[in-house]
C-alpha cells in the first residue's frame, strides 16, 4: 500500500526537491536552540581587521573552538550552548590580546563588536563585563527569562513559568475568560491571536488538535525561556509569540537538587465575599522532584536528568443531590402531585388524552418496569431528610468526593562532543496524569482517566568549516488522552435487562428533578507530530546567510469526545399526567413515575468510530543578516510555506459545501463527504502553496549608548483541528438515531423493558431500532438538520507586523526602550452561520427564507480581521549590586470583528448578530487593554557572605545573610464586553448568534459598583425581527491589580551544599480584581458582578537542597 496519497503529488515533488537540496549539502534553517555570538573586529581607527584568531572557551564543559574573522573583519562563533559560561580570546599580530568574559550566553544571536588596541600579543586586556546590554544585530523584540528569574519570582499552582507571560509588554487575555495569568495558548501578544509557537530545545511542541502547548517541561530543568514578540526571522512562519524553552545540560561538575513546592488551604486567604461567606478553595499540593547533571565522560559527554511527582489532593467539597425516596422506589407517590395510569387513557379525535388516576397515588408493584427496577438500584439511598416542598423532596443525599490529580514528569538530556566537528544533543520530556473522574453513584458516571504527553528532539550541529555550519533536527510530540467509563464493556445492559442498548455501557437516564445517571465520557484522543529540519549557516564577507526549512507532519487518530452513547433516555412526567392539555397537563404527573413505568419521552444513541486526520506543512526560507558596517545590520528574509489542508485517511469527514448540488432542490448547497469526493474535493481545505512571507529589518548603532531598530514582516497561523477541522473530521461514519415524542405527550417513544422493535407512536413515529443506522452519504441526507461547514478555499491567515524601537543604555546596567508596535491581520476565522435568513426577511416566517434547505450551518469562514497599535516603554536593570528588574508600560488599542479560533473560551465570549456582514461586527477586541503597567524585580539583600554588609561574621550570615526579595506587578485597565439581549427575538434562527440591543443612552455610569457596573437602562430591545444598532464590545469591565511577592533565603550548609527556603504569595495583598459583569439585557439583569478575576491570596512554600 502506498504511504503517499495521490492527491499530494505536487507537495511531494516539493519535498523531493528539498531532499535534493539536503543531499547537495545546502541545508535549511538557522540554529534555534543554541546561542551564537557575531560581530566585527576593528582597530582604533575603525578599520576592520581580517584574520583575527578567536578562541571560544566553554568554561563549564572545558571545550574550546577556534575561529577567525573573515576578509570583512566579521566573525560568527556558530552554535554554542545556552546557559553555559564562555570566554572569548581575540589575538592578532600587532595588537594586544583581548580576553572577554566570563559571560553566560542565552539562546539566539548576540552582537559583540570588538576593538583591539595596538600592541604585542603578549600584552593582555581583560574585560570582565557581562554580555552587551544593547541589541545591535536584529530588529526583533524579545525577552529572555533565565532560570534564576523563572524560579525566584512568585508563582503558585503547578510550578509552571507560563504564569509569568502576563508580565511581558503587550500581553493580554480576553476579559471574559476571567484569566489573570494566561498561558501560551490564551495570551494575545502584541495584538496577535493566541496561535503562538512553542519550541522545546528547538522542536515544535504545539498540538495539532488545538495548537495549544501540550505540556511544559519541569521548570527546574529549564535553563531559560526566550519569548520573541515581534519581527522574528524568516526561519519561523507562525505569528503570535515565539516561546523557545531551552533545557539545562550537564557540565564537567556534578550538580543537582531535590525540592518540594508545597501548598495548603491553611496558608491561603479567604476569597472576596459576594454577600455570603466565601470558603477557601481546598488545596493539599506537593510538587516533589529532583535533578542531577554532570559528565559521563569529562569534556566529551554530559547528561542532565530530572523527575517531578505532583500530588494534588483537593479536600472533599460537600455537595447535595436529589435521589428517589424509599416510597418513590416502591411506586408510592403519596403527598406528591397526582399520577395517572397511562394504560387507562382514551384519546379523542382532537388528540386530547384522558387518563384515570392511580388509586392512592400508588403504582401497583406488578406495573413497575423490570428494567427500571434494576436501574434504580444504582441510586444511593437518601442520607438526609432533604427539603420538602409541595410534597417533593430535594437535596436528600449528601456526599463529599475528594479530588485527586496525581501527575509525574520525567526529563532527560545528553550532550556529546565525541565526533570531530559535531555536537549532538538529545532531550525528551514525558508526562503522565491519571486518576478517576469521581461520581456519587460510582461506578455509574465515573471514568478512568490517563493522559500522557511527550516530546523529544535530536540535533546534530556540524561545523563543516569556519564559514559553513550545519544543523539537523528531528522533533516529535505526542498526546494520548484515554477516558473510559467504568461501566464500559462490563455487561451492564445485560445486567439491567436493557435489550436495545447500542453499546456495552450503562445508559444515561435523565429523570426530571432527580440526579442523572450517566455513562460517563468516553474518548480516545491521540495526536502525534513530527518536525524535521536541516540547517546551514554560510558566512560570506559581511553576509551571514541562513538557508532552510522544515516539514511538519501532523497526525490525529482520535475519536470525538463522548463518541459512545449506548442509550440516553429522558423521563419528564407527561405520561402520568391526567391529560396532555390544560391544567391537568401542568399540575399532575411525576417524572419518576414515568420512569418506573418505563415510559421514555425521548431516546438517542450514537457510536462514532475513530478518525485519522492528516496534514503536512512543508516550508523553506532564506535569511541574510547583512552587516553593512560595524554600526548597521540589515535582516533580509523570505519564507515560503505550504499546507495540504486537513483530510482523513479513510474518508471519515463531511462538511456542508455550497457548490455540491442538492438533489432535493436541484441547486448548489449540500453535503460533501471525504469518501465520495464530490466535485473533486479530497480534503476539508484546498491545499495552499502560494504563501510567500517576506521579512525586512534593521539595527543601527547610533552611538555606543543608543540603537535604533525596526522592520516589517508577514506571518501566518497554523490550521489546527479545533478551528479548521472540528466540524468535519470523524463525523461521516457515525451510527446514530434519535426520537422525541411527536404525539403531544400521548405515547412514549420506547418502553424500557421492550426490545426496541415496537413503534409506539404510530404514523408519527418509528421503532428506535429502525432509526439507529449508519449516517447516510448522500448530498441531501441532512436536509432539514443543523450541520457544520469548513470553507474549502481558505486562504491562510496573515499577520502583517511592524515595529520601530529606540534602545538606550543609561549606565549602571540600565537599559531603557521605547517602541511603536503594530499589526494588521486578515483571513482570520470568523465563526458564523451560512444559513441565516436575509435581514429584510426576518420575522415569524423567516425559516422559509433560509438560503439552503438546512437549519443552522455553523463554522468558520475567513472573513475575520484585526488591527493593533501600541506604544511600549520599558526599563531593565541587569543584575547589579544584587538587583535586577524590568518594568514596562503599554498603551494599546486592538480592534477586530471577532476573536475566534473555534477553541472554546480561549478567545473569550464570541458574539455576532449579522452572519453575512462580518464588517458590521468590527469593534474593540476581546483582548483590548488600553493601559497596562507591569514588571518584576529580584533583590538580593546586601547582607551576609558575598554581600556588601556584615560579610565577615559567620553567625550573622546564618541569620541575616542570603535573603532575597522578589515581586511581580500587573496593573491594567479593563477589557471590553458586549451586552446582548437575554431573549433573542430577532428571528435570525442562528443558534450561535446573539441579539444586540439598541443604544438609547450612555452605558457608562459615573460611579460603577459591583452591584451595577454599567447602565442597563441605556439599552432597549429592538423591534422583534430587526437587529439592534449597538456595536460590539462597547462597554469596559473592571481593571486588574495583581501583586505577587516572594521572600527567600539560602543557607550554606557546607561548601557546595545549599538549602533554599522561600515563600511565594500570589495576589499578596488579597486585593479583589473583579470579573466582567452580567452582560445580559432584560428583566432581572442589572449588570451585577458575581465573580473575581484574581483569586484570593495563595501562599506556596518552596524547599530546595542544592549541590
Amino acid at each position: 500500500m502506498s504511504f503517499l496519497p495521490k492527491r499530494n503529488r505536487f507537495e511531494w515533488k516539493l519535498i523531493a526537491l528539498f531532499a535534493c537540496m539536503l543531499c547537495s549539502a545546502v541545508a535549511w534553517g538557522q540554529a534555534i536552540n543554541s546561542a551564537e555570538v557575531t560581530g566585527s573586529v576593528t582597530d582604533p581607527s575603525g578599520a576592520v581587521i581580517p584574520g583575527v584568531t578567536i578562541t571560544v572557551n566553554n568554561l563549564d564543559k572545558n571545550i574550546s573552538r577556534t575561529i577567525t574573522t573573515n576578509e570583512a573583519g566579521v566573525y560568527n562563533t556558530g552554535p554554542l550552548v545556552p546557559g553555559d559560561r564562555y570566554e572569548f580570546v581575540f589575538m592578532k599580530t600587532g595588537f594586544a590580546t583581548l580576553r572577554r568574559g566570563p559571560m553566560v550566553l542565552r539562546v539566539g544571536s548576540l552582537g559583540m563588536n570588538v576593538e583591539l588596541s595596538l600592541g604585542q600579543t603578549t600584552q593582555e586586556v581583560v574585560v570582565t563585563e557581562t554580555a552587551p546590554l544593547l541589541e545591535t544585530t536584529t530588529a526583533e523584540k524579545s525577552a529572555t527569562l533565565p532560570a534564576e528569574t523563572l524560579t525566584q519570582l512568585p508563582r503558585t499552582g503547578n510550578p509552571d513559568w507560563q504564569q509569568l507571560i502576563i508580565l511581558l509588554p503587550g500581553t493580554s487575555s480576553a476579559g471574559t475568560r476571567n484569566d489573570a495569568t494566561p498561558a501560551m495558548d490564551a495570551a494575545s501578544v502584541n495584538g496577535s491571536m493566541p496561535f503562538s509557537t512553542a519550541l522545546f530545545d528547538g522542536a515544535n511542541t504545539n498540538s495539532p488538535m488545538s495548537n495549544n502547548v501540550i505540556m511544559t517541561p519541569i521548570v527546574d530543568a529549564i535553563s531559560e525561556v526566550k519569548v520573541t514578540t515581534s519581527l522574528f526571522s524568516a526561519q519561523y512562519g507562525s505569528g503570535g509569540a515565539l516561546y523557545n524553552q531551552i533545557s539545562k545540560g550537564g557540565t564537567n561538575q556534578f550538580h543537582g537538587m531535590g525540592y518540594d513546592y508545597f501548598r495548603n488551604t491553611a496558608l491561603n486567604a479567604n476569597a472576596f465575599q459576594f454577600g455570603t461567606t466565601a470558603a477557601r478553595t481546598p488545596i493539599h499540593y506537593h510538587a516533589i522532584g529532583g535533578n542531577l547533571g554532570g559528565p559521563i565522560i569529562k569534556n566529551k559527554i554530559f547528561f542532565f536528568y530530572g523527575m517531578e511527582r505532583i500530588i494534588n489532593h483537593g479536600a472533599a467539597n460537600v455537595s447535595y443531590i436529589t435521589v428517589p425516596t424509599d416510597n418513590m422506589r416502591a411506586g408510592n407517590f403519596t403527598g406528591m402531585r397526582a399520577i395517572y395510569d397511562p394504560t387507562t387513557q382514551t384519546v379523542d379525535a382532537s388528540n386530547v388524552v384522558t387518563r384515570q388516576p392511580f388509586p392512592g397515588n400508588v403504582i401497583p408493584a406488578t406495573m413497575l418496569d423490570a428494567v427500571a427496577k434494576n436501574i434504580q438500584t444504582y441510586y444511593p439511598k437518601p442520607n438526609l431528610p432533604g427539603t420538602v416542598s409541595s410534597g417533593v423532596t430535594t437535596n436528600n443525599y449528601q456526599y463529599a468526593l475528594p479530588s485527586k490529580n496525581p501527575q509525574i514528569k520525567y526529563f532527560g538530556r545528553f550532550d556529546a562532543d565525541i565526533i570531530r566537528n559535531h555536537r549532538i544533543t538529545g532531550s525528551a520530556t514525558w508526562n503522565d496524569s491519571w486518576g478517576t473522574g469521581v461520581s456519587p453513584v460510582a461506578p455509574v458516571g465515573a471514568i478512568d482517566r490517563d493522559i500522557m504527553n511527550s516530546n523529544a528532539q535530536l540535533s546534530d550541529y556540524w561545523t563543516i568549516s569556519p564559514r559553513t555550519l550545519n544543523e539537523f533536527r528531528w522533533g516529535f510530540m505526542a498526546e494520548y488522552d484515554k477516558l473510559k467509563p467504568q461501566t464500559l464493556n462490563k455487561g451492564y445492559p445485560e445486567k439491567l435487562g436493557l435489550k436495545f442498548a447500542k453499546a456495552d455501557v450503562f445508559p444515561t437516564i435523565n429523570v426530571t428533578d432527580i440526579y442523572t445517571l450517566s455513562q460517563g465520557l468516553h474518548a480516545n484522543y491521540q495526536e502525534n507530530q513530527h518536525d524535521i529540519s536541516d540547517v546551514v549557516t554560510l558566512i560570506r564577507g559581511r553576509h551571514t546567510l541562513h538557508l532552510g526549512g522544515n516539514l511538519i507532519y501532523m497526525i490525529t487518530d482520535s475519536t470525538a469526545w463522548g463518541n459512545i452513547n449506548g442509550a440516553t433516555l429522558s423521563f419528564t412526567g407527561v405520561y402520568t399526567a391526567g391529560s396532555n392539555i390544560g391544567a391537568l397537563a401542568s399540575t399532575t404527573g411525576v417524572a419518576y413515575a414515568d420512569f418506573l413505568l418505563g415510559y421514555a419521552k425521548s431516546w438517542s444513541a450514537s457510536i462514532s468510530p475513530q478518525y485519522a486526520g492528516r496534514l503536512r506543512n512543508p516550508a523553506a526560507f532564506i535569511q541574510d543578516d547583512f552587516k553593512v558596517s560595524p554600526k548597521l545590520t540589515l535582516n533580509l528574509g523570505l519564507r515560503w510555506m505550504g499546507t495540504t489542508g486537513w483530510w482523513d485517511r479513510d474518508g471519515n469527514a463531511r462538511s456542508f459545501d455550497p457548490t455540491v448540488i442538492n438533489p432535493a432542490t436541484g441547486k448548489p448547497g449540500a453535503m460533501w463527504y471525504g469518501v465520495t469526493k464530490a466535485n473533486g474535493r479530497t480534503a476539508l481545505q484546498k491545499s495552499q502553496y502560494n504563501n510567500w512571507l517576506p521579512r525586512l529589518g534593521f539595527a543601527y548603532l547610533l552611538n555606543q549608548k543608543t540603537t535604533i531598530r525596526g522592520g516589517f514582516g508577514i506571518y501566518t497561523y497554523p490550521w489546527n483541528v479545533d478551528t479548521y477541522a472540528s466540524n468535519g473530521l470523524g463525523n461521516a461514519f457515525t451510527s446514530s438515531g434519535n426520537l422525541t415524542d411527536s404525539t403531544n405527550n400521548v405515547y412514549p417513544v420506547v418502553i424500557l423493558s421492550s426490545d426496541g422493535n415496537t413503534n409506539y407512536q404510530g404514523s408519527k413515529g418509528a421503532s428506535i431500532n429502525s432509526l439507529f443506522k449508519r449516517a447516510p452519504l448522500t448530498p441531501e441526507a441532512y436536509n432539514g438538520q443543523s450541520v457544520g461547514f469548513q470553507q474549502y478555499d481558505s486562504p491562510v491567515p496573515r499577520l502583517y507586523s511592524w515595529n520601530f524601537t529606540i534602545q538606550r543604555e543609561l549606565g549602571w546596567s540600565l537599559v531603557a526602550e521605547l517602541s511603536y508596535v503594530g499589526n494588521y491581520q486578515n483571513n482570520l476565522p470568523f465563526v458564523t452561520d451560512l444559513n441565516q435568513p436575509p435581514e429584510d426577511k426576518l420575522g415569524p416566517n423567516s425559516a422559509q427564507y433560509r438560503p439552503y434547505p438546512f437549519q443552522t450551518i455553523s463554522g468558520p469562514n475567513t472573513q475575520g480581521n484585526a488591527n493593533y497599535n501600541a506604544l511600549q516603554a520599558s526599563i531593565t536593570q541587569r543584575m547589579r549590586r544584587g538587583l535586577t528588574f524590568n518594568f514596562n508600560y503599554t498603551w494599546s488599542h486592538m480592534l477586530s470583528n471577532q476573536d475566534s479560533s473555534g477553541r472554546g473560551t480561549m478567545m473569550g465570549v464570541q458574539v455576532f448578530q449579522r452572519a453575512h456582514e462580518p464588517d458590521k461586527n468590527y469593534g474593540n477586541s476581546n483582548f483590548d487593554v488600553r493601559h497596562a503597567f507591569k514588571g518584576y524585580a529580584v533583590y538580593e539583600l546586601p547582607f551576609g557572605r558575598g554581600r556588601t554588609y556584615l560579610n565577615q561574621n559567620a553567625i550573622a550570615d546564618k541569620v541575616i545573610g542570603g535573603w532575597r526579595l522578589s515581586g511581580t506587578l500587573v496593573w491594567q485597565s479593563g477589557s471590553p464586553f458586549t451586552p446582548v439581549m437575554a431573549t433573542n427575538n430577532s428571528y435570525s434562527l442562528s443558534t450561535n448568534a446573539s441579539w444586540y440591543p439598541n443604544v438609547v443612552g450612555n452605558p457608562k455610569l459615573e460611579q460603577p459598583t459591583i452591584n451595577s457596573w454599567f447602565n442597563v437602562n441605556a439599552f432597549a430591545a429592538p423591534t422583534p425581527g430587526t437587529f439592534g444598532n449597538m456595536g460590539r464590545n462597547i462597554v469596559y469591565g473592571p481593571g486588574m491589580f495583581n501583586m505577587g511577592l516572594s521572600l527567600g533565603k539560602t543557607f550554606t550548609l557546607r561548601e557546595g551544599l545549599m538549602f533554599d527556603l522561600a515563600a511565594d504569595a500570589t495576589n499578596a495583598l488579597n486585593h479583589p480584581s473583579f470579573a466582567q459583569p452580567d452582560r445580559l439585557i432584560g428583566p432581572g439583569h442589572i449588570g451585577k458582578i458575581t465573580a473575581v478575576r484574581v483569586g484570593a491570596r495563595q501562599i506556596q512554600l518552596v524547599f530546595k537542597l542544592r549541590f
